[in-house]
């Protein structure tokens, strides 16, 4: 390239950029090769001053450099052609407004794809203008035969970035064009997932109606999209047709119950109520042997808990994997707000899990914290230890516990525990008295609980007498008088 054009290059783009033909027409006419000019300079690097008609919408300059062999096809820095410049500019002129995502605890009930998805509902796009985007420029590439299925850098043609965001006559026009409807973006996602995905109706209906064989290869995917970002319309417009393509009810009640469990994860509330209306079975299990009811109880969503309750969701069936029932579940996520309503409808807060442990036992065992035991504790939860090692397995727990609140004052407990007859065993008493002689009183009251859980119930009753008296001076949670009450008294 001649260093005349190099210096004119700056002022050729310049009247691209403005749509100034006749500043294109005299540049041209002295130096004909500008024509292929790419910009060098960082900002716009490989850009051609076809892009830069795209870009600002110049459909007179456009329709120059066209008719005077501009190529269309040319790729800029990014990889993207005029036409899906043109595309990408429209885009980000009806960009939604994006919140900032701040620093906040995570929800550690549910899954990072979750979350992604309950953020993209406050993104709210408004498509209330879009039938006055001007589209001259847009038409004028297409009706030079620009390729409408070339793929960007990023594996994504024109039509995903229209359906993307909704440009509904946009989409119309490429269609028209055989801009190719079954072209996969870089996630695997056809244009019906994607439009249901954002809950686009209008586009929905256009797939469906146009390409009807789009939904036998994409509707189960396109479906559940819409579930997940609780798109209430477009599964209603979806359900039939999808049910259609399936082999057979079970195939059928299968996805049902899939979408079910989906819509209570995502917290989509009218897309719950749409498939129970639909009569998806509300205790259908899924590969984990979860309910919808454990699924909304450790996800801590009361409303949806309710909501299952009053369609009659059983709540005394156990996660097959675990063995877990729907409290040890909420016990397990901290899903405080579950257990009020679970409580309120009466459901069995004592149900015991695989191990034979109550939802209070299994969260002493895990140190779960006191709120929540206290919790479980005011609305009737109880231990029920049904062996000898149910009741040894909380005893560090215990112990922990009453250390913390007089540590000083343990050794005088222990002495009088030993001297009262509590502790039978002759041996376990001379070790328990070694280790207070020691400094070791932590592995002495352990010592001593264990030895109580296995001794005759005359001496544990006596033994707990001997304890709650102890405890009075003390501030103690509800925790700990019910633990040695549950533990002790046989």
């Amino acid at each position: 390239m001649s260093g005349a054009v190099r210096n004119l290059g700056h002022e050729w783009l310049k009247a691209a950029y403005n749509g100034s033909v006749e500043d294109l027409k005299l540049l041209l006419a002295e130096h004909p090769e500008l024509i292929h000019f790419r910009a060098t300079f960082e900002s716009l690097k490989s850009c051609t001053a076809l892009h830069l008609c795209a870009w600002r919408n110049q459909p007179a300059a456009a329709a120059f450099l066209i008719a005077n062999g501009a190529d269309i096809e040319a790729r800029d820095e990014a990889g993207l052609t005029p036409l899906q410049v043109d595309i990408m500019r429209v885009c980000m002129i009806n960009m939604r407004p994006t919140p900032i995502v701040r620093s906040e605890c995570r929800d550690l009930t549910c899954s990072a794809d979750v979350r992604l998805a309950l953020f993209k509902r406050k993104l709210v796009r408004d498509r209330s203008s879009y039938s006055q985007i001007d589209m001259s420029t847009f038409e004028l590439l297409l009706a030079a035969q620009a390729n409408v299925n070339t793929p960007c850098d990023v594996g994504e043609s024109v039509l995903h970035l229209a359906v993307e965001d909704g440009l509904v006559r946009h989409v119309q026009l490429l269609l028209e064009y055989h801009a190719d409807p079954f072209f996969s973006d870089k996630d695997g996602r056809l244009m019906l997932e994607i439009a249901a995905e954002h809950g686009y109706e209008d586009l929905v209906q256009l797939f469906m109606n146009s390409y009807p064989e789009m939904i036998k290869l994409g509707g189960p995917e396109a479906i559940r999209a819409a579930v997940c970002h609780d798109a209430n319309a477009v599964v209603e417009l979806l359900w039939s047709p999808v049910l259609q393509t399936l082999p057979d009810d079970e195939k059928r009640t299968q996805l049902g119950g899939e979408l079910l469990h989906v819509a209570i994860d995502y917290n989509s509330p009218r897309c719950v109520d749409f498939l129970l209306d639909h009569d998806v079975p509300v205790d259908y299990r899924d590969s984990k042997g979860e309910t919808a009811l454990h699924v909304a109880s450790r996800r801590n969503l009361p409303e949806l808990v309710q909501s299952l309750l009053e369609r009659h969701a059983d709540a005394t069936l156990c996660v097959l994997s675990n063995g877990f029932s729907v409290y040890h579940l909420v016990v397990q996520y901290y899903a405080l707000q579950a257990i009020q309503v679970l409580a309120v409808w009466g459901v069995d807060i004592n149900l015991l899990d695989r191990n034979q442990d109550s939802p209070l036992a299994f969260a002493v065992k895990n140190r779960y914290a006191i709120e929540l035991l206290e919790t479980l504790l005011r609305h009737g939860a109880h231990f029920r230890f049904q062996s000898r090692r149910s009741r040894d397995d909380v005893a560090p727990v215990l112990v922990s516990w009453i250390v913390h609140l007089a540590s000083d004052q343990l050794p005088a407990l222990i002495d009088r525990l030993i001297v009262s007859g509590c502790v039978q065993h002759e041996r376990a008493r001379r070790l328990i008295t070694s280790l207070l002689w020691a400094g070791h009183t932590s592995e002495a009251l352990l010592l001593v609980f264990l030895a109580l859980f296995s001794t005759t119930s005359q001496a544990a009753q006596h033994g707990l007498v001997i304890i709650y008296e102890w405890l009075t001076p003390y501030h103690t949670n509800l925790v700990v008088p019910k633990l040695l009450h549950d533990v002790l008294r046989r």
